[in-house]
């Protein structure tokens, strides 16, 4: 009898302690949004902690002429360094895996590129190094707005000009708008300043056109 006493009591301890620690962990229950090398984009990757985070001045033009990395793997040494650049906002969308796709123009050449915001409520972003930068500028460039990103991309009649600062990233090309020879986005945006609010007003005639694949010149298309 005592034994069985005894054992029963271990167990109930057991019990409790298992429902406490279960209770006291912090629950992670993150959406899954993206794939495509989504650690890298997310800053939820094991060399994200070796960005230069210290942005150094860029312009799209210089951007979207550097060489592409031939692996993307891993985070290559060019996605090691954080750009700001003045451009032209000249659209936006919402993509299915969360992320607000915005597209910059140079502010003395036709290139365009990419930049993007995750959802710090996916996977990666919602344990990125960078969360708390990524939340707020996600809410920057949303307040900024007249008009609010839908699925469809949004291209502004009148664009306006814009500060930009986020981690070099270089992607695969799979018909993105806007996107740049060498597929290089800043993703993610760290930070979104606007010298004026957007109109609500679009213009379908100034939304990127799309190139034919001979025109990219990106990362291999592998995966993570």
């Amino acid at each position: 009898m005592i034994c069985l006493i005894r054992v029963t009591f271990i167990c109930a301890v057991a019990l409790g302690f298992g429902s406490w620690l279960a209770f006291s962990q912090p629950q992670t229950s993150c959406a899954a949004c993206g794939e495509e090398r989504w650690a890298i984009k997310t800053l939820s990757d094991t060399n994200a902690g070796q960005v230069d985070f210290t942005p150094k001045s860029g312009s799209v033009a210089a951007l979207t002429n550097m060489p592409a990395p031939k692996d993307g793997t891993t985070r290559n040494p060019s996605e090691m360094q954080t750009y700001s650049v003045q451009a032209m906002l000249v659209g936006y969308k919402i993509e299915s895996d969360h992320d607000f796709h915005i597209v910059l123009q140079d502010l003395n050449t036709a290139a365009t590129m990419v930049v993007e915001i995750p959802d710090v409520t996916c996977s990666g972003a919602c344990t990125s190094i960078k969360k708390a930068e990524i939340e707020k500028v996600r809410a920057d460039f949303a307040s900024g707005l007249s008009k609010a990103p839908e699925v469809e991309f949004f291209p502004l009649a009148k664009p306006v000009q814009v500060e930009v600062t986020g981690v070099a990233f270089f992607d695969f090309a799979h018909g993105q708008t806007g996107l740049a020879p060498n597929c290089i986005e800043l993703h993610p945006v760290l930070s979104f300043i606007f010298t004026e609010k957007p109109s609500s007003v679009a213009d379908r005639s100034k939304e990127p056109k799309k190139h034919p694949e001979s025109f990219y010149h990106c990362l291999p298309e592998t995966h993570e």
